[in-house]
């Protein structure tokens, strides 16, 4: 089995539009917990691995220090956004796959089956959104 490797996440809230700056050894795990409990529907935006521990996280925190709203939330301000689009760009194929987790956060890989939807439509609840 594979190490995991501790990763910062970079995160937006759809309505809300802010943007957590946090960090995981185990990334799906955590945007899972951060799915099933946020209000908002939650889109990431990148991922920047390190092997700082929680010092890369610490100094991004404050880096962006003027733009934090609350605890790891930041209003996505364009030093913020240049520093994902340079530093924490990632595979659109790894992207879509995280992205999969936070619309289907209690499905093992962040996707419902042909079968689940199938059971949904019978069901009278339409399709997946």
């Amino acid at each position: 089995m594979a190490e995991a490797r501790r990763c910062i996440y970079f995160v937006q809230a759809e309505e809300l539009r802010l943007i957590k700056i946090g960090s995981a050894d185990r990334i799906e795990k955590r945007l899972r917990g951060l799915a099933l409990m946020s209000p908002d529907r939650l889109i990431v935006l990148g991922v920047q691995h390190c092997d700082e521990g929680g010092a890369l996280e610490t100094a991004l925190h404050a880096r962006f220090a003027d733009a934090r709203v609350h605890g790891e939330w930041f209003l996505p301000t364009e030093p913020l956004l240049d520093h994902i689009e340079y530093s924490a760009r990632i595979s659109p194929t790894a992207l879509a796959r995280l992205n999969g987790v936070l619309t289907f956060p209690t499905m093992p890989r962040g996707r419902p089956t042909r079968e689940m939807m199938r059971q949904r439509e019978v069901a009278g609840l339409g399709k997946w959104l």
